[in-house]
Formats: structure tokens, sequence, C-alpha cells
């Protein structure tokens, strides 16, 4: 790799982290704001805490997602150490929201190595998602847009040298992600795979 290249890759990492802070922040006051006139959130909430309180899916929960969906918060709250409040939840939506806008830059980047391309596209799909995030916080399909995403991304790492297996074996992971959080749309990825 020579220098240029690598200069070129650093300058578009500090160019993503510097519109990934300024879309944080932006985020963050969007999503602490406002009043929604329906309140799916609340009853996403209380299937969590009754997972994360040892209720079974299917059995004793009603109305459940996929298992994926349950894993995912179950994680977030043991490596975060919060509880399933509006705040944490709220705050919680902020990472596949904002990682989604990044891995799009990215795919952008890697078709046209454009750094005003996919610096546009950052920002067109962090303002595309807000109305959308800030909304439904803790919907499973904040983490549905965020896993379709990485599976075009996976498609995509299959052309860099070296990436090839890794990228088919995140595409199978993906997909497979997606059945088990939503089967509709796990199907669709699937039938697209």
């Amino acid at each position: 790799m020579n220098r240029s290249s690598v200069w070129k890759k650093s300058f578009f990492a500090l160019w993503c982290l510097f519109l990934t802070v300024l879309a944080g922040i932006a985020a963050y006051f969007r999503m602490f704001t406002g009043f929604n006139r329906y309140d799916d959130e609340g009853a996403l909430m209380v299937t969590v805490k009754q997972y994360l309180g040892g209720m079974k899916l299917y059995n004793q929960i009603p109305f459940p997602y996929g298992p994926i969906y349950y894993f995912y918060n179950w994680a977030l709250r043991k490596g975060t150490g919060t509880a399933v409040t509006h705040e944490a939840v709220r705050m919680s939506s902020l990472i596949p929201w904002l990682l989604t806008a990044l891995v799009c830059a990215w795919i952008v980047y890697r078709f046209s190595d454009s750094l005003a391309l996919a610096g546009v596209t950052h920002l067109l799909v962090y303002g595309t998602l807000a109305a959308f995030f800030h909304n439904e916080p803790g919907h499973p399909q904040e983490l549905c847009i965020l896993l379709l995403v990485c599976l075009a991304a996976s498609g995509i790492s299959i052309s860099i040298p070296g990436w090839r297996s890794y990228g088919l074996i995140l595409i199978g992971a993906l997909t497979a992600a997606l059945l088990l959080v939503k089967v509709n749309i796990g199907t669709f990825a699937f039938l697209a795979v």
C-alpha cells in the first residue's frame, strides 16, 4: 500500500468521524425533543423488560419479535449497565442511526472513490432516517435497517482482496440475523441474496 493510499483512507476515516460526531449531536437533540401521538416505544419496552426479567419468548411474552432483537437489547443493557428506560432506549437508538449513515457513506466511497459523494450520502441518510428514528425509538426496524445496509456492505467487501471469505460469511450471518429479527424482512433479504 503506497503512502497516498494510506493518507486517503485516513482522511476518509477522519472525515466520516467528523460527520458522525456532528450528526450525533444533532441526533441527540432530535431524539430527546418533541412528543409522539402514539407510543409504540412503551409497548416494545415492556416486552424487552419482560425478556430481561426472565420471561420466555413465544410462550410468556405477547407479540414478540425475533430473538435477535431481544439479544441485541440484552447486549446493549448489559454492555452499558443501563435499565430499560425511555432515556436509555432513545440514547441507544442513536447507535444504529449513526452506524447506518456511516456504512452508507463507506459504500458510496467504495463505489465512487469520492469523499464529497460519501459525505453527502452520510448527511442524506442521516436526515432521511431522522423522522423514523425519532418517532419510533427502540423499534426492531432500527436494527433491521442497520443489518440491511451491512448486508449490502458485506457484498461489496467481497471485492476487497483478502476479505472474500469474510464477506461471504457475513452475507449468510446477516441474512440469518434479519430472519431472526423480522421474518418478512429476512425473507426478502434471503431472496435478494
